[in-house]
């Protein structure tokens, strides 16, 4: 039987996603993948200039869980990063479809 899935998706600062990590783990994720990003958002459409020396390398991480832990590392995750305070980055939730090879099913 194929259980539903989810994939949490947090796009912080460089360099910040090391406790995200620690807490999706601590919360009952069994993995992660980490990309690094760029990113060119509000400042770019408010001011047609994406050179404002603010850094805009990021990173994205990415936590597949079993839909019944979801809201525990996904709130688990968005604490340890501080998301709650604007502009330290943002997270959402989408439902997985179709997976195949990469957790073991009980």
């Amino acid at each position: 039987m194929v259980k539903d899935y989810d994939l949490i998706t947090m796009i912080v600062e460089y360099g910040k996603a090391d406790p995200l990590i620690d807490a999706a783990f601590d919360a009952g994720a069994q993995g992660a993948t980490i990309h690094p990003a760029r990113g060119v958002g509000v400042r770019k459409a408010v001011t047609g200039d994406i050179d404002l020396g603010v850094d805009s390398d990021k990173e994205m991480v990415l936590v597949v869980t079993d839909s019944g832990i979801t809201n525990k590392v996904y709130d688990a995750m968005v604490k340890a990063g501080k998301l709650d305070d604007w502009g330290r980055g943002f997270g959402y939730v989408q439902k997985i479809t179709k997976p195949i090879g990469f957790l073991k099913e009980d």
